[in-house]
Parts: structure tokens; C-alpha cells; sequence
């Protein structure tokens, strides 16, 4: 039976107050119109994170009463008192824990992020986007503080708590070089091991410090050994074979097999939750490893002596089979069976995706980069020894207009001098806008000539070689060029909400499908990861491609969204020193 529905006003721009508290409390769910259901939603949700707001301040004010003045007067300190989070348990019944975190939280928001508290208090961001900005700007000097806001504040009641802690993470790396390596610096210093029990019955290991580029690295090998496993029987999830094999190589179990040894020796029965790792034959196997290495950042102390070698440029890549998820995951595919010996072979790292820009390369700049495979940024000269030691892996530029969007695309052949031979496999992507490509190629830094005359030439050549990505629009799956286009038009998932699945991990979904005569062209094709993907094809909602890379997705109550990737190159905080051009 549908029943009539009461009229519900315009709620966005209403004060929050008790008037309007009043009227959502008031109203009756089954009078309410499917289109107004999300309204009355967010309505409700910006009281709760005023509430939420006025809540953390009365925790602050708890804690800053001098325990010994007068009961009816009001007695401040200029700081929380030693002992004031202890009147806050008592009175939340929380634990100890509990009420010294959140009572330095209280006070470390009011006092040194007092835009960050009023946008809370305005409901323009909830208590969950409040804590992830006090973990990455209370830490910064005030002025730093202030330009990462300004970054950020346009934006943040549109972006969810992921979206917005990747950018805060970004934006607060590209800060003062000296302050971000020395905090990368002891982070890795203090690097550990933990193991702890879960509620469960089960228990959890981590590894947390550790270079970033050594845990993509792991990451990728685990994760080509599960997916080769997958395909040769073995039961269990993607996940469920990565835990079971990274557990197996951390107990012994496994020691001293190599890559095929390990896939030989898994036997697919299971045995209490867990594979049967147990090898057959191993007398004569003898443990070998990696060197050790500097933790922090790799050396790069001396060039290459001879010329570096790369695959073709314009060589055709496999194309994905029986999937639109080409590329998933593992880049690299099975790069966890390869054992060849020599520099970049058995012994040596796994190279991993690095993304940074050409000024960071060439240390022009200390902006972060991203390795795709951890889904986050990296001080730059992180990415820059990540880079620089991959110089047998794949090299790719993209060429982006003064908006920082995706202009050219190309594989390069040439490499910097210094580039190292060190890790196995990996990818390299470099950006750079027109406006450095003509400032640089006018004025090339030492060492990277080649490199920048090439990059000139790609992108001199690109007019007549973007007209080949659409060339097939009646295949099924894009082609490796289309493919690698889009992964790098548009970075992730272009789901509603900001999914921020790396876009080589998801689906290149035709917008407008293949069966009511859709054409896989860069005007139709977007990353959609498997949920995403099913909203469409199964959850009712429509979707839209006006132009490339930018989606109209409407939901089944109504609401319409618009996504589209962000820039490949962000414009810097106002502290970032103005660049050479």
C-alpha cells in the first residue's frame, strides 16, 4: 500500500538549531517520499556532527577546570589539567585510554584547528573527517596548518573520510623537505613487528615502519604467487591464499624454495582453516637472500655505464582475456616466478609501480609520488630512489595540460643517467605539464637530456597516434594503448562516493554496454571496481559519459552525482617555492 507522503522542505541550508531538530525528529519514516529520504538523511547527519562538535568541546572544558576552585565558580586553565581526563571517564564511564585520547584530541582541535572545529560545528564535515585532520595537521606549523586547509576546506563535505585523508597525506608530504624525511626517517627507525590476539579467537600479524616500496614489492610477489595458485586449483579467496602464503614464508615453512618451489610443493587440501604448505622433498634445497639493504632509501651513487634498456615504445602488451578487469592487481602478472640471476634477478627486489612527477626526479621539487599497489602517496624522495633503481622496468610519461589532466601518454625508451639495474620488473610513471616539458627542453638538467628529448617527441607524435586508441570500437575489451589510456585518464574507480580502487585493479566498464550497442572508445569506457560496476548492471542506477572521463551517475531515489579523476598533477600548497617556470 503506498501511503500519501507529508511535504518535506528544502533542508540543506536550514540553520542547525532546535527548530529543525525538532521537524526531523518529528517526522514519521512511512510518510516520507523516496526523494526526500536523502535529504532528511543529511539533514540529520549535520545535527549529529554539530552535536558531535559541542560534545568535544564540553570534553575540553572538563578537562581545563582547576580541580581546586570553588564549586560554583568557574575556574579555567590556560591547559588541560594532569588529571582531567580522568573526570571524563568517570563521567562517560570510558576507559582511561579512551579519555586521555580523545581529551587531547578536544583540545588540540579547539586551540590549534579552530577552522577545522567550525566546519565540524556547521555539520560541513562529521566526527570521523574531524579526527583525520587533526592527524595530519596538528603536527604542522601554523602556517603549513593554514595552506593545507585552504587546499582542502572547498571540498571536504563532498569527499569521504578516504578521499580526504589521501589528499591531507599528499598535501602534508610536499611540505618542508627536511621536516618530511626526517619524520620518514625515524618512522623507519622505529620500524617493528606486531602480533596480537583478535576478538575472534584468531590473531593478527603486521609489519609497521617498513619502507613503502619494499612492502608494495612484497605485496606484488604474494600477490602474483595467489593468483597463480588460484589458477592451478588451490581453494580459498585471493586473500585467504595471500594470508596462508605470507604466513607460510614467515614460519619456516617455506624456507629456501624458490618462487616454483613454493607452487610445486602447495598442495590444495586444507588443513584447520589453513593450505597444507608442507613441501615434500627439501634436502636439497639451500636457503639463500637479498643482501641486506638500507632501509630508509636505496643508494643511487653512480650512472649507468651502458645504455638502458627498455621494451619498445610502441610494442603491443597482452591483452586481457574473458575480463573487462585487465590488469588487475598484480602488475606484473607472474612476476613471482621469474628466478633469473644477475643484477635485477635472484636475490633482488621485485620492482613495484611508482608514480612521481618529472620535477621530482630530476629533484627540482620534494613533491610526494603514489605507489598504486598501497593506494597512497610517498615522500618524494622516496619515489625518486624507487624510480631510479628500476631502470630494466617499464617507463611511461604523461604529458598534462596547465590543469593538470591528461594530454599525452607514452612509453619511453630512454632512462636518466644514474638509473640503477637494482630491482626486477616495475613500472615508472612520470608527469609533467606542457609548460615544464618547454622549460625544461629549452634547458635540460644534467643527465637527463635523453630522457626530456624523448619525452618531447612523444608528445610532438601524439596528434597522429591518439587517433589509433579508438580504431577498434567493436571489440569487446579495450586494447592495451585504449586500456593504459584510461587507467591513466582517470586514476581509480569513477564509482559514486570516491571509491579509490586504482583504476589498473578495476573493471574498464563500457558506460553505455556493449549488448545495446555501446563501443569500447575512450568516451565509453571508465574503471568501475565489482561493486561499482554492479550498481549499474544491477542496482538500478543510470549512468552517463558526456565527454571522456567525466560521469553522470543518477541513483535510484534521484540524487545525481558527477565524478571524474582528479588531476594527475595537483597545483601545490602556497608554501611550495614557486618552480623555475
Amino acid at each position: 500500500m503506498v501511503m500519501l507522503s507529508v511535504p518535506v522542505p528544502d533542508l540543506e541550508d536550514r540553520a542547525l538549531d532546535a527548530e529543525l531538530y525538532a521537524f526531523v525528529t518529528s517526522l514519521d519514516p512511512d510518510r516520507v517520499a523516496n526523494r526526500d529520504v536523502p535529504a532528511v538523511l543529511a539533514a540529520v547527519s549535520r545535527l549529529h556532527a554539530r552535536l558531535g562538535a559541542f560534545k568535544l568541546g564540553w570534553i575540553n572544558e572538563v578537562t581545563r577546570r582547576a580541580p581546586n576552585g570553588p564549586p560554583d565558580g568557574v575556574d579555567r586553565l590556560r591547559e588541560p589539567h594532569r588529571f582531567g581526563p580522568d573526570e571524563v571517564r568517570v563521567t562517560l564511564a570510558w576507559s582511561r585510554q579512551r579519555a586521555e585520547r580523545d581529551s587531547s584530541v578536544a583540545h588540540e582541535v579547539i586551540t590549534l584547528l579552530p577552522d577545522v572545529y567550525a566546519a565540524w560545528s556547521e555539520g560541513r564535515m562529521d566526527e570521523a573527517k574531524a579526527r583525520i585532520c587533526h592527524t595530519y595537521l596538528a603536527n604542522l606549523t601554523a602556517p603549513e596548518r593554514a595552506a593545507v586547509w585552504a587546499a582542502v576546506a572547498p571540498r571536504v563535505a563532498g569527499w569521504n573520510s578516504g578521499q580526504l585523508a589521501a589528499r591531507l597525506r599528499k598535501l602534508t608530504l610536499g611540505g618542508c623537505p627536511e621536516r618530511v624525511e626526517e619524520r620518514y626517517a625515524r618512522a623507519v627507525e622505529a620500524r617493528r613487528a606486531v602480533w596480537f590476539l583478535s576478538p575472534d579467537g584468531t590473531a593478527c600479524l603486521a609489519l609497521d615502519g617498513v619502507a613503502p616500496g619494499d612492502a608494495a614489492a612484497a605485496k606484488k610477489r604474494i600477490t602474483a604467487l595467489a593468483r597463480r595458485l588460484r589458477r592451478a586449483g588451490a581453494p580459498g579467496t585471493l586473500d585467504q591464499l595471500r594470508a596462508d602464503i605470507t604466513l607460510a614464508l614467515l614460519d619456516g615453512t617455506l624456507d629456501g624454495l624458490t618462487s616454483e618451489q613454493i607452487l610445486t610443493h602447495f598442495r590444495p587440501a586444507t588443513n584447520g582453516g589453513r593450505l597444507d604448505l608442507s613441501p615434500t622433498v627439501r634436502s636439497d634445497i639451500t636457503p639463500s637472500g637479498p643482501a641486506p639493504r638500507d632501509p630508509i632509501t636505496p643508494a643511487v651513487t653512480q650512472p649507468s655505464a651502458a645504455e638502458p634498456h627498455a621494451p619498445e615504445p610502441d610494442a603491443p602488451e597482452p591483452d586481457a582475456a574473458g575480463s573487462d578487469a585487465a590488469g588487475s592487481d598484480a602488475a606484473g602478472s607472474d612476476a613471482a616466478g621469474s628466478e633469473a640471476t644477475g643484477p635485477g634477478g635472484a636475490g633482488s627486489r621485485l620492482g613495484t609501480d611508482v608514480v612521481l612527477e618529472l620535477g621530482t626526479l630530476i629533484g627540482t621539487n620534494q613533491r610526494p609520488g603514489e605507489l598504486p599497489d598501497l593506494h597512497g602517496a610517498i615522500p618524494g624522495h622516496v619515489a625518486r630512489a624507487e624510480a631510479l633503481n628500476q631502470q630494466r622496468g617499464r617507463w611511461v610519461v604523461a604529458v598534462c595540460d596547465h590543469e593538470g589532466y591528461l594530454l599525452c601518454c607514452a612509453t619511453l625508451r630512454a632512462r636518466p643517467d644514474g638509473a640503477l639495474d637494482r630491482y626486477r620488473g616495475g613500472t615508472v610513471e612520470l608527469r609533467l605539464t606542457v609548460t615544464q616539458l618547454e622549460y625544461w627542453l629549452h634547458d635540460p638538467p644534467r643527465g637527463f637530456e635523453k630522457l626530456i628529448a624523448e619525452i618531447a617527441a612523444r608528445y610532438r607524435a601524439w596528434p597522429q597516434q591518439v587517433a589509433g586508441l579508438n580504431e577498434q570500437p567493436d571489440r569487446r575489451f579495450p586494447g592495451s594503448a585504449l586500456r593504459r589510456w584510461v587507467e591513466v585518464r582517470d586514476q581509480t574507480c569513477l564509482g559514486p562516493g570516491g571509491c579509490g580502487r586504482p583504476a589498473r585493479q578495476s573493471d574498464k566498464d563500457h558506460t553505455q554496454d556493449v549488448q545495446h550497442g555501446g563501443k569500447t572508445t575512450d568516451i565509453n569506457l571508465s574503471p568501475q571496481c565489482d561493486h561499482d560496476h554492479l550498481l549499474k548492471t544491477e542496482g538500478g542506477w543510470t549512468l552517463e559519459q558526456p565527454e571522456p572521463g567525466v560521469l553522470i551517475w543518477r541513483s535510484p531515489l534521484g540524487q545525481t552525482y558527477r565524478t571524474r579523476g582528479d588531476p594527475l598533477i595537483d597545483p601545490p600548497p602556497e608554501l611550495d617555492p614557486d618552480p623555475p617556470f
